[in-house]
Formats: C-alpha cells, sequence, structure tokens
C-alpha cells in the first residue's frame, strides 16, 4: 500500500461446486463475511463446460450470475485504492441484488434485473465531490446480434435525481436504429448538486462560471422500420446560469425548447412542431 500495514478481514468464507463435471455445466456458490460478523456478500453461477486439453477452445459459457451485497462496507479496500485514484471508498457501502442471465450472449440474449446501490461515495481527482448516494437499477435486455436492446426499467439516481430510461431500440447492427416506446426522462436533477457531487465536470465549466438548478428532459421516441416519430421538451427554466462576459440568465427566465419530428426513410424529415424560448424571445 506504500505506507502503513493494511488488514481486511473476510470471515465464514463458503465455496461450494456442485455436479462438477469439466465435460458438463456446473454449479458454483461463494459467500462470505466482508468487513462484517455475519456472511453479506452472497455470488451464485453456473458454467462449463470448461473445454480443457482442446485446440483453440470456446470460451466457458455462463449460464447466470446471481449477486447479493449487504452493506458491505468498502473502507477496508481504500488503502489499495491509490492516492490519486478518482474515487473515495473511505465511506462507501455497497449493496446489490442483481441476477444476469447469459451474460455472453450463448444463447443469443443478455438478460439483467435487480439493483446496485452505494450510499456515501465521493468522486474527484484534484478535489473530492460532496459524497452521494448512487443506485443503479440496470434492468435491460441485450441482443448483441440482432442489434436490440429493451431498456424498460432501467434507472440511475444520484441521491433523489433521478435518469430514467425504458421502450426498445432495433437495427443497431444495421446502423438503422428503430424506436418502440423509447423513453428518456429525469426527476429532481440540479445542475449544482451534480457538479457539487462531479467536480471534475465541473472543472470544464468557463472560468467564474455558475451552472446550477433544475433540468427537466422528456424525450420519447417511437415507430417502426418506415417511419420514426421524436419528441424532446428540454427546461432550464428554473436554471441559473452565468458565463462571465457571454451569458447570464437568472432563475425564473425562460430557457426552453420543444420539438415533435418524424424521419421516414430513415431520411426524410417532416418537423411537426418546434419552439424555443430564451428569456422574452420566443421561437
Amino acid at each position: 500500500t506504500g505506507g502503513a500495514p493494511a488488514e481486511t478481514r473476510i470471515d465464514k468464507i463458503l465455496v461450494e461446486l456442485n455436479d462438477v463435471l469439466l465435460a458438463s455445466p456446473f454449479d458454483l456458490h461463494i459467500s462470505a463475511a466482508i468487513a462484517a460478523n455475519a456472511p453479506n456478500f452472497d455470488l451464485k453461477t453456473r458454467i462449463g463446460p470448461l473445454p480443457i486439453g482442446q485446440e483453440n477452445p470456446p470460451p466457458p459459457q455462463v449460464a447466470y450470475i446471481k449477486l447479493k451485497m449487504a452493506d458491505v462496507h468498502l473502507a477496508s479496500f481504500a488503502p489499495y485504492v491509490p492516492a490519486d485514484a478518482p474515487v473515495a471508498l473511505a465511506t462507501a457501502q455497497v449493496s446489490a441484488d442483481l441476477e444476469v442471465t447469459d451474460p455472453l450472449a450463448k444463447s443469443g440474449k443478455i438478460t439483467s434485473k435487480g439493483t446496485f446501490a452505494v450510499k456515501q461515495i465521493a468522486f474527484g481527482l484534484k478535489q473530492r465531490g460532496a459524497p452521494f448516494d448512487l443506485t443503479l437499477t440496470p434492468n435491460f435486455t441485450l441482443d448483441p446480434k440482432a442489434g436490440a436492446v429493451d431498456l424498460t426499467g432501467f434507472s440511475l439516481a444520484l441521491n433523489d435525481m433521478k435518469f430514467l430510461a425504458g421502450g426498445k431500440v432495433t437495427g443497431l447492427t444495421e446502423g438503422k436504429p428503430a424506436f418502440d416506446a423509447l423513453t428518456l426522462k429525469t426527476e429532481n436533477v440540479d445542475l449544482g448538486r451534480v457538479f457539487e457531487a462531479l467536480p471534475d465536470a465541473a472543472a470544464g465549466l468557463p472560468k467564474g462560471a455558475t451552472v446550477k438548478g433544475p433540468l427537466a428532459l422528456d424525450a420519447t421516441a417511437t415507430g417502426d422500420a418506415t417511419n420514426q416519430r421524436v419528441a424532446l421538451a428540454l427546461s432550464l427554466d428554473g436554471a441559473t446560469i452565468v458565463l462571465p462576459g457571454k451569458f447570464e440568465k437568472g432563475p425564473g427566465t425562460p430557457l426552453n425548447t420543444r420539438f415533435d419530428a418524424e424521419i421516414a426513410a430513415q431520411k426524410d424529415l417532416k418537423l411537426n412542431s418546434f419552439h424555443v424560448a430564451l428569456g422574452d424571445i420566443n421561437l
């Protein structure tokens, strides 16, 4: 660790192998108490066959991965993280209840569902940001060969600020994406709080700039292979934006845009409506 000796306690380690034959799939189960008195880590998977001894063997198959973690404190792992790493683990705790089916897409589709949460984690290279709770709900189905993804139930949250997604996208492998009830939406997002948590992002702003206050995004896209309809509403009405010498907007001054458009045959654009508001200017 480059400093004082570090101690990490992992107790009550259990490793189970069931139906072990290298020529066929078998179950693997690992549980442990990580910096705790009772087991708080549990991993189950089914892997194989393992083609040991074969020339140019295919990668092993993984039928599923099930992971459960209950408030695993990461402080004991902090000494192993370089001091200049962009993340601080001293107060972080991890919880998870995840299940991923066919993670290598051997049968075609990868399916993920569950939750993954990190409490009181802090990011930043030169300066640590304000610790926050990160919650990920990685619900999705991905078909790499077909170039399709279903994001129904997917969400990311920083404290109570949420980024939500839903719906399907197909045609990615052909470079002709088609949307089926795709949605992207924000809830309770405040730009000032985002920059407090992510100071490296704030460092990219012009010197002396101030960006804070609510951001609201609501986007939808749907249709089929021949016709797509896209609608978007973005509002920064309640935000404060100050770019010294260039731009200044206080809370309550309108700054928003809305549009509704249709795209036919991947190329023909029909603009049903378009609106931009900036202060007293409306287009």
